[in-house]
């Protein structure tokens, strides 16, 4: 068996994690959720649009004259740049999250492994009518719900 990750985290290391986020959430007050409908309606700023957008806040300081009157230039130009930033913020916390994603994946991986070894053993002991192993095997057999057990079939007497 690989084992390719071993590491324990304890309960205090557990909390401080718990606090740093929340300290990096208390850090940033701003940070909002928005609803499923939220996240739907809106014109989406995605990577087909970047070029676009940037070009477009270029002209807007080049040539304010064409923004319409009811945009206010200072917010413009604030909320595109929060954009900028918390795509860089996002980058990052990303490469975080894709480690904690992988290593929890290979934890599980190596975890999943011990367990088929152990219902695979108990299968075979329950073959063996070891002690126990039947009533083991019976709970753990309902992982795998399509499989029935191959039923016993004695020789037809004669």
């Amino acid at each position: 068996m690989n084992n390719k990750v071993s590491a324990e985290i304890t309960d205090l290391m557990m909390a401080d994690f718990k606090k740093d986020i929340e300290a990096i959430k208390a850090k940033y007050p701003w940070l909002i959720s928005l609803t499923p409908e939220e996240r739907l309606s809106g014109t989406h700023l995605g990577e087909k649009s970047i070029s676009f957008a940037t070009k477009t806040y270029d002209y807007i300081g080049t040539n304010p004259e064409y923004l319409p009157s009811y945009i206010n230039k200072v917010e413009a130009n604030r909320d595109f740049s929060l954009w900028s930033n918390i795509n860089q913020m996002l980058r990052v916390s990303n490469i975080l999250t894709d480690s904690l994603n992988d290593t929890a994946m290979q934890a599980g991986f190596e975890a999943m492994e011990v367990a088929l070894a152990y219902y695979n053993s108990v299968k075979e002991a329950a073959k063996r009518n070891a002690p126990g192993a039947q009533t083991i095997y019976e709970d753990l057999r309902t992982r795998f719900p399509g499989q029935k057990a191959k039923a016993t079939t004695k020789p037809p007497t004669k």
